[in-house]
């Protein structure tokens, strides 16, 4: 006679159900969107670290005009610390020149911002009517760090090329944290950028003088005396070298 087998269960032994096996999968889901996630973020720090030591601004800064004597004027000696800011509108796409402005800053640490008008001619090229934002639109904004140093008789140690205001991200916030370093490229390092931004943090934001270079409007005249706009200006530079304390009447 056959004998019936009994079965039994061992309780060491864990059962299979579906529940188990969607928390398996969710489990290995959430795994894959943090490990994504997390070389997404690695990635795009990676990039804006880029965003440091560029050696096209550093090309640029090494191609700078020595400045010029200026009739009627001397230098008096006094050395400033400059960095060269250009505006743009996108840094993917930066042809379009929105503003310029140097940072100057004096041993005795007075630190004045000064606004070069975009449409300002660039003295000494081969076309007397080119402007700075000629020189953006045609050969990019990093040439104009080099063409800005023939407008304003100044040379720039540093340059920033920035996509918005970046005084208060840099002196506010941490100069290296994303949001500083995604609207900017400059030719210095971290350590260059931090040195920056104690330095600004010891004048305060509050202190930075903003001033116009001192310029006139360009004006075409016809043979009968009447006058015409170009939509260009000239920098008085003899004029801006009084302002900063760079050069003295004769």
């Amino acid at each position: 006679m056959a004998r019936s087998r009994e079965r039994y269960e061992r309780s060491d032994v864990p059962k299979s159900s579906a529940f188990r096996s969607i928390m398996a999968l969710l489990i290995v889901g959430c795994i894959g969107v943090a490990a994504y996630l997390l070389v997404t973020r690695l990635w795009t720090r990676v990039q804006l670290e880029n965003h440091l030591s560029d050696r096209e601004i550093a090309s640029a800064l090494r191609h700078q005009s020595k400045p010029e004597e200026l009739e009627g004027f001397h230098p008096t000696g006094l050395e400033l610390e400059c960095t060269a800011v250009i505006y743009v509108s996108d840094l993917e796409r930066v042809r379009h020149l929105e503003r310029v402005e140097v940072l100057a800053v004096n041993p005795n640490g007075r630190a004045t911002v000064i606004n070069i008008r975009p449409d300002s001619v660039v003295p000494g090229s081969s076309d007397e009517s080119r402007t700075l934002a000629d020189v953006a639109a045609e050969d990019g904004p990093y040439e104009v760090i080099s063409a800005l140093s023939r407008v304003t008789n100044m040379m720039c140690s540093h340059a920033l090329v920035v996509s918005d205001e970046p005084w208060s991200r840099i002196v506010r916030h941490r100069p290296l944290a994303t949001d500083a370093l995604e609207i900017l490229r400059t030719d210095m390092d971290d350590d260059g950028l931090l040195a920056m931004s104690s330095a600004l943090n010891a004048l305060g934001i509050a202190n930075l003088s903003h001033v116009e270079a001192p310029s006139h409007s360009e004006e075409n005249v016809d043979e009968e005396g009447a006058s015409a706009p170009t939509g260009r200006s000239l920098v008085y530079r003899a004029d801006l070298g009084v302002i900063l304390g760079t050069y003295a009447q004769d």
